[in-house]
């Protein structure tokens, strides 16, 4: 059965149970015909479904239920459909607005995810040039008129009416986070986690009775072990060092130690700065922040579960947050973040000099550091400050303007 499987996904011919299955030949009994007739069965067609919406093209995908008046966006959201629109760019630019991606190999690879979608394979036309013969050589979406107008879009035939095609944007559970060693990670990490935790068990038995300060350290629970480890190395000693705060992560139970915070979302960055001002009972006076980063976005776990800048275009769904959203009713008047996730203060504008812009609107004499490059997260290198006497930005060799100044915690 697997060939005509394979037929029905290169043709584009199957769109859900109740669309066009190939038709067995009268009462054929070739195996071809008895293979039609076995999926055009109720129980076929359950396999079908399942064979094409669980897991294709290297893609897991989670089986989306359309209800029959399913709303079409003009604009393109993950987990949503998107009516592709006149002179709005083709693939690669639909990608960068749904899930506010950059140029490179990760716009790339998440164009792939929509364009090889059960749902948009219909609208697929063969590749014209060498960059899609290479990147998309079973088929690429089209980006012209040359559809029916109907619910159940098929290629217009001569006489019948055009439109855009209507593609399906894959939610944001189907796309993991690239975690690259290039950027924050050292290729060569010896970073173990019993290790860690069992340096953060001892440190926290002995100084029980420390007082905590109203500081955060956090650190993102990356996916890749290996990232999680170092981000957590440099946010627990750090926390160590400045005795940045954690709580219990029972939401009812404020329970504070020393020690680092973990965060996958930007919702969670926002959850817990306002945990420690309401259990500590202080505004927070510094934050330093351990993960994966952009020029546009303290990056999640996933490409829209985030901190973003609020001039992104794509929508954020889900946990991801914008910058603008921290509240800075938490903060100190002389509050200093310290972003320590690649390329978050590069250019003229970032989302380092946004947050700064933010704070500054309602603070007396925030600080926002941040890296104009890419390198290891926890590096004494590469600053750019953003303050009242320095709005535009300056740079810095070592961040050793605050107090308790930065220095490396050799997790590097």
């Amino acid at each position: 059965m697997q060939y005509l499987i394979d037929e029905i996904i290169d043709t584009g011919t199957y769109s859900s149970s109740q669309a066009l299955l190939p038709k067995a030949q009268g009462t054929c009994s070739c195996p071809k015909c008895q293979q039609k007739r076995e999926l055009n069965s109720p129980s076929g067609t359950r396999i079908l479904d399942e064979i094409l919406y669980g897991q294709s093209g290297g893609h897991e995908y989670e089986f989306e239920e359309i209800a029959s008046d399913f709303k079409i966006f003009n604009t393109p959201r993950p987990g949503a459909f998107y009516k592709i629109q006149y002179k709005k760019g083709g693939l690669l630019e639909t990608t960068s607005r749904a899930y506010g991606v950059g140029y490179g190999s990760i716009r790339l690879e998440y164009a792939k995810l929509i364009n090889n979608h059960p749902r948009n394979r219909k609208f697929w036309v063969k590749p014209y040039n060498s960059f899609t013969r290479k990147h998309f050589p079973r088929g690429i979406i089209s980006f012209r008129p040359i559809f029916t107008c109907f619910e159940n879009q098929l290629v217009a035939k001569k006489g019948e009416k055009k439109c855009f095609a209507n593609i399906w944007i894959p939610f944001h559970s189907n796309l993991k986070q690239p975690d690259s060693p290039s950027c924050g990670v050292p290729f060569k990490s010896k970073l173990n986690r019993s290790k860690n935790e069992l340096e953060d068990l001892l440190f926290e038995r002995a100084s029980r009775l420390r007082i905590v300060k109203p500081r955060l350290s956090f650190f993102q629970e990356a996916l890749n072990s290996q990232e999680r480890n170092h981000f957590h190395c440099q946010a627990s000693r750090l926390a160590k060092k400045i005795s940045a705060m954690t709580i219990s992560a029972k939401p009812s139970n404020c329970n504070l130690r020393v020690g680092p915070t973990p965060y996958a979302t930007g919702a969670d960055i926002i959850k817990e700065i306002k945990r420690a001002n309401r259990c500590g009972g202080k505004k927070l006076e510094m934050i330093h922040i351990f993960g994966h980063g952009h020029q546009t976005r303290i990056s999640g776990n996933f490409l829209v579960d985030g901190l973003f800048s609020s001039k992104e275009s794509n929508s954020i769904l889900s946990e991801g947050r914008k910058i603008t959203a921290i509240p800075t009713s938490t903060l100190s008047d002389n509050v200093v973040i310290v972003i320590h996730n690649c390329n978050c203060a590069r250019g003229g504008n970032n989302i380092a000099k946004e947050l700064f812009q933010h704070l500054a609107s309602a603070l007396n004499n925030p600080k926002v550091f941040g890296h104009f490059n890419s390198g290891c997260a926890g590096r004494n290198n590469s600053w750019k400050e953003y303050s009242k006497k320095h709005p535009s930005g300056r740079l810095l060799k070592r961040l050793n303007t605050i107090s308790p100044a930065y220095s490396e915690n050799g997790c590097c």
